[in-house]
C-alpha cells in the first residue's frame, strides 16, 4: 500500500463532532500533488481530519470555488500539448454539479508518515508553502511550456501535478455518511 494524499469536497468545514458529508475527489502516492494544493489554497484554514481519530488539526480546508478557479487559471496557461486531455478531463470532473461543494479537503497525513516531524508542525509548513503557490506554479509552467526542458525534468513535473487521478471512489470513502 503506498501512502496517499486525499483530497475531498464538503458543504462545510469538517468538525469531528459532527457527521459531514465527504465527496471524494481524489487521491495522490507518494506526495501531495500541486493540484491539491491549489484546490484548498483560497481562505484556507487548518480543519480536523475526518479520516484519522484526532482532535489535531492536521489537514486543510480552502474555498472549493476559488481553489478551483485557481487552478483553471493555472492550467489555462499551459501549453504543453499532452495535457490538452488532463486538463479537459480535470474541468469536467472539479465542475461536474455532484462533485462541487463550498469546501475543498486535503487529508495528507499519510504524506506526513515519510518525515520524522509532528503532523501538527508539518501542517503548519504545508500551510506556509501555500504562500508560495504563485513561485511553483511559474516553476511548473517554466519547465512545462519550454521546449528545450530536460524530458526528466518534465516526467518529474508531470507527476507532481496530480490531473491524472480524479474519482469519486478513494480509499477512504465518505459517500455513505450523512
Amino acid at each position: 500500500m503506498e501512502n496517499c494524499s486525499y483530497l475531498y469536497a464538503s458543504p462545510s468545514i469538517p468538525d469531528r463532532k459532527k457527521i459531514t458529508p465527504f465527496k471524494g475527489l481524489s487521491e495522490w502516492a507518494n506526495d501531495i500533488p500541486l493540484s491539491h494544493k491549489i484546490m484548498v489554497s483560497v481562505d484556507t484554514q487548518y480543519c480536523t481530519s475526518t479520516i484519522w481519530d484526532t482532535d489535531d488539526k492536521i489537514a486543510l480546508c480552502g474555498n472549493y470555488n476559488g481553489g478551483f478557479q485557481r487552478l483553471l487559471s493555472f492550467m489555462n496557461r499551459i501549453t504543453f500539448e499532452p495535457l490538452k486531455e488532463p486538463i479537459a478531463e480535470t474541468i469536467s470532473f472539479l465542475s461536474a454539479p455532484e462533485n462541487i461543494q463550498e469546501i475543498a479537503v486535503i487529508e495528507p497525513l499519510e504524506i506526513f508518515e515519510f518525515y520524522d516531524e509532528a503532523p501538527t508542525f508539518l501542517t503548519t509548513e504545508l500551510m506556509k508553502a501555500l504562500g508560495y503557490l504563485d513561485s511553483e506554479i511559474d516553476n511548473v509552467l517554466s519547465i512545462l511550456n519550454n521546449p528545450s526542458s530536460d524530458p526528466e525534468d518534465i516526467e518529474e513535473t508531470l507527476h507532481y501535478l496530480g490531473l491524472h487521478n480524479w474519482s469519486e471512489i478513494l480509499y477512504y470513502d465518505f459517500s455513505e455518511r450523512g
